[in-house]
């Protein structure tokens, strides 16, 4: 079983990675209308992080519960 500051953690992360979807969804918006800032560039960086973290996340969740349940 996870803790609650573990599935917290999950939590954000997810959250963050929900967020960054959204950015980067308005940002390709944004440059299908024709512009696109540095701030967009920057915003696509942080949202493609977030997405890695959430995912490594999601990945670290699994093997603990593989883990837990005594699969390698």
């Amino acid at each position: 079983m996870f803790t609650s500051k573990e599935l917290n953690a999950q939590c954000q992360r997810v959250a963050r990675a929900s967020r960054a979807s959204v950015d980067a969804s308005l940002r390709q918006i944004r440059e299908f209308q024709g512009g696109v800032t540095k701030l967009d560039v920057l915003n696509d960086k942080r949202a493609k992080r977030q997405i890695y973290e959430a995912e490594q996340a999601k990945y670290e969740q699994m093997e603990a519960a593989n883990f837990a349940n005594g699969q390698p």
